[in-house]
């Protein structure tokens, strides 16, 4: 795997490899792949402090716009001046949780109004799944 000494940090998109775990009818993205890095982790190991143990938590980019209207997906309309080659998704419901080695090569910085968008998506994937298991409205949580 190429690997870059650049550092991963909020915001930016890299191209990452999400495996391949192929299954028929899945909808679970796979493969090499752009994603937008929303966090960087630490490792809850505490005798491992370097940044081989830090991780990174993304949600992938699809080029296939299907679905726009789900909150748990943000069109990035504005893809040429985010840097972006082509007009991209965020898949919100899809989070990974990385080690650097998988997050092969820096593509470019989102500002912070997309990366805010992002966030959301995911916040809105968490709250959706759990309205709909337990029946219960997230406001009601306390």
């Amino acid at each position: 795997m190429v690997n870059q000494t650049r550092e991963p940090k909020a915001g930016e998109v890299w191209l990452c490899d999400l495996g391949n775990n192929y299954k028929v009818n899945s909808s679970i993205q796979r493969g090499t792949r752009p994603c937008i890095v929303l966090n960087v982790l630490e490792s809850n190991d505490p005798d491992n402090i370097d940044d081989e143990h830090l991780i990174y938590l993304i949600l992938p980019l699809t080029k296939i716009i299907k679905k726009p209207h789900l909150p748990v997906h943000y069109v990035i309309e504005d893809w040429q001046e985010q840097g972006l080659n082509k007009r991209s998704m965020i898949l919100g419901e899809q989070p990974f949780s990385l080690k650097r080695d998988y997050l092969i090569k820096h593509l470019t910085s989102l500002d912070n109004n997309t990366l805010d968008c992002a966030r959301r998506t995911l916040l809105n994937a968490v709250d959706i799944t759990y309205e709909k298991r337990y029946g219960i409205q997230t406001e009601e949580i306390s």
